[in-house]
């Protein structure tokens, strides 16, 4: 699935590999989009508060009163030339 929005954070765990976070700022839920290994460069391309549209498989839902929900996408890849001007 596709899904475009604003990037709210950018993570990079231990072992090198990404998250995007995408969402509304106002907002404590998400879109986590993790990003295939294969893609990571591609991130050096995008920074916080950027426009973007990714492409991934949607691995679930994670609800939490307290924090927010977040939409769990995987292997996640960047749409090129898809980058949203809001």
């Amino acid at each position: 699935m596709s899904i475009g929005g604003t990037i709210k954070m950018i993570e990079q765990d231990d072992g090198g590999d990404y998250s995007v976070y995408l969402g509304d700022t106002a907002s404590m839920s998400s879109v986590r989009c993790s990003i295939d290994s294969v893609h990571k460069q591609e991130i050096s391309t995008v920074k916080q508060w950027d426009n973007i549209t990714v492409k991934g498989i949607c691995a679930g839902f994670k609800a939490d009163d307290l924090l927010g929900s977040d939409v769990l996408l995987v292997r996640c890849v960047l749409e090129k030339n898809k980058y949203l001007s809001l």
